[in-house]
């Protein structure tokens, strides 16, 4: 086994890999590995980004050069949080998250984000064996897998049965009360249960906007969503 540090592999010709520093390795095969990196669109926003390409953001996931502008998971890069620690990318961010969004819009104080310094990385090797790290101490074995079989399997087992009750029954509209003309003593507004709403733009001209919906003929909104 070869150790190659400090130089950078350029391209995979047949069985030669050539590197950074003129001098190549003859290799059987390779495997290519990254670290995290974000969507170049982030950057090019002009949001206020890393030297990977994730937003800085605070520990209540604001933008710190956009503060109106929230984002978590592999895109963000925590303050104080490097880009290879996995409790900074936590799926568990997703909570607070969305706490700190309702209190945005309610322009209330935010909430500060610890994520647990106690995450650690879980890699399947394949033929039910995993490797774990943390903090420079690696573990290896079948008993990884298993372990890592669980966390996942219990993991997805909150998305199981995910389905929002049938919404309330709601009147359907027909043509006769479309086209029964606007009552009340309101010339803005036409009367319930019409679908539409006449607006006054400038220049003293009308506006008819309305909206058009498909009967659901199923109480199941998520098979209907499908369909």
């Amino acid at each position: 086994m070869e150790l190659v540090s400090g130089v950078t592999a350029l391209r995979l010709d047949g069985g030669r890999l050539p590197l950074s520093d003129g001098s190549y390795l003859d290799v059987a095969s390779a495997i290519w590995t990254a670290g995290v990196a974000a969507p170049a669109f982030l950057a090019l926003s002009g949001l206020g980004c890393d030297e990977t390409g994730r937003v800085k953001v605070t520990r209540a996931f604001c933008s710190i050069s956009h503060p109106h502008i929230f984002a978590a998971g592999d895109c963000a890069a925590i303050e104080g949080r490097t880009a290879s620690d996995p409790s900074a990318r936590s799926p568990r961010a997703g909570k607070p998250l969305a706490e700190n969004l309702r209190r945005a819009a309610r322009k209330q104080k935010l909430r500060t984000w610890k994520p647990w310094n106690l995450a650690w990385a879980i890699l399947g090797l394949g033929d039910r064996r995993a490797v774990t790290w943390h903090n420079g101490l690696a573990v290896v074995g079948g008993w990884v897998w298993q372990l890592k079989d669980r966390i996942d399997r219990r993991w997805m087992r909150q998305y199981t049965g995910m389905r929002m009750a049938p919404p309330p029954e709601v009147p359907v509209l027909n043509a006769e009360m479309l086209a029964e003309p606007a009552r009340g003593n309101s010339p803005d507004l036409l009367t319930p249960p019409d679908d539409a709403v006449l607006l006054k733009p400038p220049l003293g001209k009308l506006l008819l906007q309305s909206a058009a919906h498909l009967q659901a003929d199923i109480g199941d909104p998520f098979v209907f969503g499908q369909i």
